[in-house]
């Protein structure tokens, strides 16, 4: 048994029988079955990486005089956009996700760390938004060029 089956197996004891105090009991079904939600994503989240090990998807930027659009298709934690925007060559930069297609969340390192749902159903890897806040901010060097 997993750790994944060992969790789902600790909800599932925890619930009283229906006649026995039937608030108990729709508490206790409620936390099994979001449990069970939250145990299914991560398992196919996991199966997802060894089927489909890469996701392409493309980046944009645009600049109007000093200032700077960069699209996103997904939508990046606060603070890989703050990155983008210490990094442009801009005066101003506006940061805008889930353009053109929507992804996923994609932490950032720390919101890995600290786990919670856009962490534990996130298909992409630790440090993968500041490896695209780097090539967005690389995008806005090249247009400034």
């Amino acid at each position: 048994m997993n750790a994944c089956e060992r969790k789902l197996e600790e909800l599932k004891s925890r619930i009283p029988e229906p006649g026995e105090d039937p608030l108990r009991y729709r508490e206790a079904m409620s936390r099994y079955q979001s449990g069970k939600n939250r145990v299914e994503g991560i398992l196919h989240k996991y199966k997802q990486q060894f089927e489909t090990p890469t996701i392409p998807f493309e980046t944009h930027a645009l600049a109007i005089g000093d200032v700077a659009f960069v699209g996103a298709p997904e939508e990046m934690f606060d603070t890989n956009g703050k990155q983008i925007k210490d990094g442009s060559p801009f005066k101003m930069t506006f940061v805008l996700t889930c353009t053109n297609e929507r992804y996923a969340y994609i932490p950032s390192a720390l919101g890995f760390r600290n786990g919670g749902y856009s962490a534990d159903l996130c298909r992409f890897a630790p440090g993968t938004g500041e490896l695209l806040a780097n090539n967005y901010v690389n995008l806005l060097e090249e247009l400034k060029q």
